[in-house]
């Protein structure tokens, strides 16, 4: 066997007779650390978000919005709550998940293999369809926006593009 190296300057092993390449043991995958840092700082946003809705929630204050006008309305109906829990406490759960995850691959990437980012993936989709089914009540049943909400919809949905391209990376690809 000898080695020889793909375009992206991994050492494969190749069997000289057959011509199949596998992987070398000393090959070494570069996930790009961006899209984990990405990440954490969309997770970060979402967990401060949800945190402030939390919050005013618990202590009975009044969100302003900034550039819509639904907020009131939005946050003080039915569907602000789950079992008398606010929304917004489960989204804080969610984003401070996706963060502690998304900080555990950037400290261990070498030991992070195919089943970590599945399970990343799986839940940031479970994100994103809370989000929409939120985003849906919002558009349809109250007719109005809380632009919290939407800051929300829109960090669920960014871990949901960074989580199924990283998962979509080249380390996971069969040989």
């Amino acid at each position: 066997m000898k080695n020889s190296a793909n375009r992206s300057g991994q050492l494969l092993k190749v069997k000289s007779k057959a011509g199949v390449k596998t992987p070398s043991p000393r090959a070494t995958y570069k996930i790009p650390t961006i899209l984990l840092v990405f990440m954490v700082v969309i997770s970060f946003v979402g967990l401060l978000d949800s945190r402030y809705l939390s919050a005013k929630h618990f202590a009975g204050g009044l969100v302003e919005c900034n550039f819509f006008s639904g907020c009131e309305s939005v946050l003080n109906s039915v569907y602000s709550e789950f079992f008398d829990i606010p929304v917004a406490l489960f989204g804080g759960i969610y984003y401070f998940t996706v963060l502690i995850c998304s900080i555990y691959f950037l400290q261990n990437l070498p030991k992070i293999n195919l089943g970590h980012f599945k399970f990343l993936a799986c839940f940031t989709v479970a994100g994103l369809l809370a989000s929409a089914y939120f985003v849906a009540i919002q558009l349809f049943l109250l007719k109005a926006i809380c632009e919290y909400c939407m800051l929300s919809a829109v960090s669920s949905t960014l871990l949901l593009v960074l989580s199924l391209t990283l998962l979509r990376h080249e380390k996971f690809k069969k040989y």
